[in-house]
């Protein structure tokens, strides 16, 4: 129904807010696109809200540096 696809849409967007490279954020909403365009236009529409535009996290070769980042908040 809509409001189980509204908690999906939205624990998707909550996951990839969380220290997720822009390279990956591309490949995910493209993933959610082929799986249904409306569920995948939602969560890019929603990750791009929580994050005020592109994501600045380091890609998967600084992984250590996001655990740095978390450790410092």
């Amino acid at each position: 129904d809509d409001a189980a696809r509204d908690r999906l849409v939205s624990n998707i967007a909550g996951h990839l807010c969380d220290g997720v490279s822009e390279k990956v954020l591309q490949r995910a909403f493209e993933y959610w696109r082929n799986v249904d365009r409306e569920t995948g236009d939602k969560v890019e529409a929603m990750v791009r809200e929580k994050l005020g535009g592109a994501s600045d996290a380091p890609g998967l070769a600084s992984a250590e540096s996001i655990s740095a980042r978390h450790a410092a908040e």
